[in-house]
């Protein structure tokens, strides 16, 4: 049986990094001040209502 795709790690490993919600968006902030680029995600899926938030899945939080 395969992994559900809410449960399988990135491809990566990621350093752990605090995450401020507000609402519906998610910011990930740097720890560095100066510029940074700016990646917008959007998990696009219609999901049934038992499903876990993919705000919470691994893969996006990679």
């Amino acid at each position: 049986m395969t992994t559900p795709v809410a449960q399988r790690p990135f491809v990566l490993s990621t350093p752990a990094t605090p995450i401020e919600r507000h609402g519906d968006v998610d910011l990930h902030l740097p720890t560095h001040s100066g510029p940074a680029p700016a990646v917008v995600v959007v998990h696009g899926a219609p999901l049934p209502p038992d499903a876990a938030d993919p705000r919470d899945w691994l893969l996006y939080r990679g």
